[in-house]
């Protein structure tokens, strides 16, 4: 009997304990469901109405719609892309490019810019809890050899940070002039480049009207580089694809300004110029559809290259219509 009473107590904690563990997993899950539940309804509304944007619970911060569909997937990776608009898994595709750059002995570097909602959920939704991470959708990349930069852990940590600067514009779908800097950094210490080369950077505020913008323009910080470079040297031995994240603060028009976009600060950072290869619609087909053009048109491009640099918004592994095997040249 005195066996009894001793086990009972101790069996009873070791089931306490468990049920508090699975209670808590369970709620992690649920928090995470209600966020995608509530981004992808907030998209479906936006969509039937022919909306961009939706304002978030903070109205001053409005998110694209077609990131929120792509949010409201939740872990799309588990449900066999069944709702991507692919319909396909583009994960093979990012391997099959980077089997292709290897050959030729050309790193391939994907630097996914995660959605907005997913750094700032509580200003989309007040109410929002846990919100997914993709972590264990680039698992199966990086156990590949594909170098993948993962933005949503740095993100994170900066967006607590006490006095921290703002990292996504509240009226724009991009990133602000802080983080294309820190993107950049991240990717030069990626290439091993850890010393900067380049010139001085400027600290200054400037006003935009973002193409999210319900009419008021916003205050940004802004880190600006000394020099206008053109990234189209095509002798370069870095070379960066993508859409839009790639141009905003550098191409200047409706990409804001020029001398603070993250293609900006990586050739302040290296010292030299790179070859640009972008597209604002698509930085997944289209784009590399310019590079390889570039590169059929010259039987030498890939000679002297190091590495290539592909930086799109993390919504087209959802949004991305074809995701297509592209070549990397002859």
């Amino acid at each position: 009997m005195k066996k009894n009473r001793m086990f009972i107590p101790v069996f009873t904690a070791f089931m306490l304990t468990a049920s508090v563990g699975c209670s808590e997993e369970a709620k992690v899950s649920s928090d995470a469901a209600a966020f995608a539940a509530k981004a992808k309804t907030a998209a479906d509304e936006a969509l039937k109405a022919s909306k961009m944007s939706v304002a978030g619970d903070d109205d001053k911060w409005r998110f694209l719609t077609q990131e929120l569909s792509h949010v409201g997937q939740g872990e799309f990776w588990k449900s066999g892309f069944a709702e991507a608009a692919s319909g396909k898994d583009p994960r093979p595709i990012i391997e099959a490019y980077h089997k292709a750059l290897k050959e030729r002995g050309v790193r391939l570097i994907v630097l996914p810019v995660p959605p907005k909602a997913v750094i700032y959920p509580q200003e989309f939704w007040s109410e929002a809890g846990v919100v997914f991470t993709t972590a264990d959708f680039y698992a199966p990349l990086t156990a590949a050899g594909v170098e993948v930069i993962d933005l949503e852990p740095t993100l994170r940590a900066e967006r607590v940070k006490e006095g921290g600067e703002k990292l996504y514009c509240e009226q724009d779908s991009h990133p602000t002039p802080y983080t294309c800097k820190l993107m950049a950094e991240m990717i030069a210490k990626q290439l091993g480049e850890s010393e900067a080369k380049g010139g001085a950077v400027e600290e200054m505020k400037t006003d935009v009207k973002g193409d999210l913008s319900s009419g008021a323009k916003e205050s940004l910080n802004v880190w600006k580089v000394g020099e206008a470079v053109a990234p189209t040297d095509k002798a370069s031995p870095v070379v960066v694809v993508g859409d839009s994240h790639t141009m905003i603060f550098q191409a200047g028009g409706d990409m804001l300004m020029t001398q603070a976009g993250m293609v900006d600060h990586l050739q302040n950072l290296l010292g030299y110029p790179v070859f640009l290869q972008a597209n604002k619609g698509s930085g997944i087909d289209a784009a590399r559809g310019n590079l390889a053009r570039a590169a059929f048109s010259d039987p030498k491009f890939w000679e002297g290259k190091k590495a290539v640099v592909w930086c799109f918004g993390a919504r087209m592994f959802t949004q991305e219509r074809q995701w297509r095997e592209i070549p990397v040249g002859r």
